[in-house]
């Protein structure tokens, strides 16, 4: 039979055709003893916050808690069992806030970060535990991996991807270097899709957010074929008819470039105009009891007007009153944007270039508006054969990104930063796993996971107000400045196995290592510079066009862990956990590729090394209170080594990676949810992070910082600052409160509320500059739900961040600005209010 199974009171999530549990789901045994009821006591009483995972469900305890199965060491196991830091965010969870991509799922989970960054860079900045990305070059990727439906992508751009239609997300905190393909350092977020059941089933859903004018609609079926044979297909598109953000660029005489040209100020007046359209594939045969076989392939779009409205907004300025432009010709001239503002707002001045440049502009649009543009087809092929003591698995992957824009980096009406790019990124992987399910007390899971990549990155941009290039050839008459590419080529193998040995009935030993290769290669260059016709190739700032690179690294790892698991009751568990990890090294893809021809090894500035972790955590989990609370406590102390992160040349306005000092990442999570009967719940969580640099002395520094605030060489090109033991960062601090109630509003209706609240301490300061940080917020979210009590429809109403904060989860230096213009890369929604109607059959 397809689709979820039930077994007594065990109820497994929707993933059990694709994960067969490899032993019985046992029924609830009661914690009885008086020293852990007391303990639990007093762990909620201590807990400000809890985690809203499940409901309570029917049973013969009507105030018992549903049970929550994960998969988190690839087998399903109850979340109270499984010796991994993991936050199960349930569907219901998922629709009760419409959390439809990563930005809005990773809100619901304190302590992780999952938000979509300008179109000129990575993509993204996925963090957990505060540990993420610190550099946002092309070429590297995501300490954090996104698994998605079995395929692992550590991509940035995977945040470009909608998601809906979901079983199940499970956030693994902490270095995963067994179970899930290649290495995460951080954290993997698990995304798991609906499978098809046994019976025709499906749903519609209509929605409309009100303050950016967004409609959106949704629906999927499942259709059982035969006996042993289902599909499921399904689809959702949303569309921004306003926006939340207001552009205020009016137009303007040019001061910079010359020939008497008028800025025309805004291209549109609102933004983002995100547009998403995404549909999802579903097959799943299962001929015989012990074979069984899932294809999926999603498609996705995502387009809105470009990161200058959908991110970046200045939102400090120093001293100044209006966000700066600076001519890299003559620094002098500098000039203040009047409708550019210095505060988080939502309000942006982000102005369109002169026909006259954008017309002879190499990469711009017809329309010569600004846009970002992804779209993504992710497939997987999932096969389970089981013998009588041991399951075999084999995961195939393809990954076919595609992702482009063109913009005004500069953020403000001059728009002096253009910048046009565009990435593809193919990806294949295959894994093959073998688990054995001996009845004896030692058991086994090996497995290889190989992984070929395939990425081509292309940007082209204008910096300086040169004029027309004056030389005939292709690029005669064009406004660019640079253009460049790279052509990379990676190849991961990797093997894995994990021993287990039960020692006692309640206590278990695993111990396992992942071996990998990693082999990567490139050629990177220049195909147009404008300095080329200016000044000889000694004095050329960037490299001269046509002169490629071709750097190429290999690596070997071998990431051991080891973890110790004890039930001194059948519903409570402790474990310890010695983990490591890694994230390999790379080749940095800048935008603009600096001149290196008089180097002896022109090809080492892109090379940069692997970025390694060790070190374990505490934790202990259970039911206590006759099944009533269910809580979590971990405690977890790493170090990383070789941090991979991003230094910035003025001169060249080009980025590059280098590997730097060390850090260390100490913490504590709290998690829980205790329900007063079947109708009332409250949950929480808490995390207190402790993340800062150990040795870190060749940090760069920021812009303008003296040698009286700890610039070494201050104004000169290899300037440098000191950052070892300075904090940095997401919030050290936040957490979750909130409450579920559902029950009868007459004879025929049932009424659902919920509500949280989620809070974000400041963030420690960037780089020590004293305008950098993230200023604490707190997002209130609400919902109400009317449906009837055996009838097919659901009335939605969902409100979030109801408070209206302002907030921001990302920065950077402005492009041309002044020394303290600060550019917010990631700005949160505003309030957002939602009328939906869900219809199943």
């Amino acid at each position: 039979m397809l689709g979820a199974k039930n077994s007594g009171d065990c109820r497994t999530i929707d993933q059990a055709f694709l994960e067969q549990s490899s032993a019985e789901c046992p029924g609830h045994n009661r914690i009885s003893s008086a020293l852990i009821a007391s303990a639990a006591v007093a762990l909620a009483s201590w807990t400000p916050s809890l985690y809203a995972q499940t409901v309570p469900e029917e049973s013969s305890d009507s105030s018992a808690l549903q049970e929550i199965v994960v998969t988190a060491r690839k087998r399903e196991e109850r979340l109270i069992d499984v010796p991994v830091a993991v936050t199960a965010v349930t569907a219901a969870t998922i629709n009760q806030y419409q959390a439809t991509d990563l930005g809005e799922i990773g809100n619901l989970v304190p302590g992780v970060s999952l938000e979509r960054t300008q179109s000129g860079s990575s993509g993204a900045t996925l963090t957990i535990r505060g540990v993420g990305n610190l550099a946002s070059d092309y070429g590297n990727e995501q300490p954090v991996a996104v698994n998605i439906d079995g395929v692992q992508i550590t991509k940035g751009h995977v945040a470009d991807i909608g998601f809906f239609d979901l079983d199940s997300v499970q956030v693994l905190k902490g270095p995963q270097s067994l179970f899930f393909g290649k290495n995460s350092p951080a954290g993997v977020v698990v995304l798991n899709s609906v499978m098809p059941g046994s019976t025709l089933e499906g749903y519609m859903k209509t929605s409309y957010e009100f303050t950016a004018a967004n409609p959106a609609v949704e629906g999927g079926i499942s259709i059982p074929i035969t006996d042993t044979f289902a599909i499921r297909i399904a689809a959702r598109y949303s569309d921004q008819l306003r926006g939340y953000v207001t552009n205020y660029a009016e137009p303007t005489p040019d001061p910079f470039d010359p020939g008497n040209l008028t800025l025309p100020g805004a291209a549109y007046r609102n933004g983002p105009d995100a547009r998403t359209g995404i549909a999802r594939f579903t097959a799943a045969w299962r001929p015989a009891d012990n074979f069984d076989a899932t294809f999926k392939v999603l498609w996705s779009d995502y387009r809105d007007r470009g990161s200058g409205i959908d991110g970046d907004e200045v939102f400090t300025c120093g001293t100044n009153q209006h966000p700066t432009t600076v001519n890299l010709l003559n620094p002098l001239q500098a000039l203040q944007d009047p409708y550019g503002g210095c505060t988080a707002n939502h309000a942006v001045s982000d102005g369109a270039a002169p026909a006259a440049i954008v017309d002879h502009f190499f990469g711009a649009p017809a329309n010569g508006e600004p846009y970002s543009h992804t779209s993504t087809i992710l497939g997987s092929l999932y096969l389970n054969y089981t013998l009588p003591d041991v399951k075999f698995t084999s995961v195939t992957g393809v990954y076919d990104a595609s992702q482009g824009g063109f913009d005004n980096f500069d953020d403000t009406v001059y728009a002096q930063a253009l910048d046009s790019q565009h990435d593809r990124d193919n990806q294949i992987s295959q894994e093959l796993r073998a688990a054995s399910t001996f009845s004896g007390p030692v058991n086994y899971t090996v497995g290889a996971y190989y992984e070929h990549d395939h990425h081509k990155v292309g940007d082209t941009d204008k910096i300086f107000p040169f004029g027309p290039y004056p030389i005939p050839g292709p690029y005669y008459g064009y406004w660019n400045t640079l253009a460049g590419d790279s052509d990379d080529i990676s190849k991961n193998y990797s093997v894995f196995a994990q021993l287990s040995w039960k020692i006692l009935d309640n206590l278990e030993l695993a111990g396992g290592a992942r071996y990998s290769h990693d082999d990567r290669s490139s050629v990177i260059g220049n195909t147009f510079n404008y300095f080329d016709a200016l000044v000889p190739v000694a004095d050329n700032p960037f490299s001269p066009a046509g002169v490629t690179y071709s750097p190429h690294i290999k690596e070997t790892n071998t990431s051991p862990e080891v973890t110790l698991t004890y039930h001194p009751e059948h519903d409570l568990m402790v474990y310890a956990a010695y983990k490591t990890g890694y994230l390999s090294g790379g080749i940095a893809n800048p935008a603009n590729v600096s001149n290196y021809t008089g180097l002896a090894n022109p090809n080492e500035p892109f090379e940069f090394g692997e970025e390694k972790v060790k070190g374990g955590e505490v934790g202990i989990k259970g039911l206590f209170l006759d099944g009533k609370f269910q809580g979590e406590l971990t405690f977890f102390d790493y170090k990383y080594t070789g941090l991979q992160v991003e230094t910035f040349d003025p001169d060249t306005l080009s980025y590059t990676i280098r590997n730097a000092g060390s850090s260390t990442d100490k913490g504590i999570e709290l998690q829980g949810l205790y329900a007063f009967d079947r109708n009332w719940s409250v949950h929480g969580s808490l995390e207190l992070i402790d993340l800062k640099f150990g040795s870190y002395t060749g940090a760069q520094c920021y812009p303008g910082q003296t040698v009286a605030q700890g610039c070494n060489d201050a104004g000169l090109a290899d300037a440098s600052q000191n950052l070892s033991g300075a904090r940095y960062g997401d919030s050290p601090v936040s957490g979750n409160i909130g409450i579920n109630y559902e029950h009868p509003l007459n004879g025929t209706l049932n009424y659902k509320l919920g509500a949280d609240a989620f809070y974000n301490s400041r963030s420690p300061l960037y780089e020590r500059d004293p305008y950098a940080y993230t200023t604490a917020y707190t997002l209130l979210n609400v919902s109400a739900s009317l449906y009837p009590v055996s009838g097919p429809w659901t009335i939605h109403l969902i409100g979030t961040n109801l408070s209206n904060q302002i907030y921001y989860k990302n920065y950077l230096f402005k492009p041309l600005g002044a020394n303290n213009d600060i550019s917010a890369e990631t700005i949160g929604r505003p309030r957002m209010i939602t009328l939906e109607g869900d219809y199943k059959f």
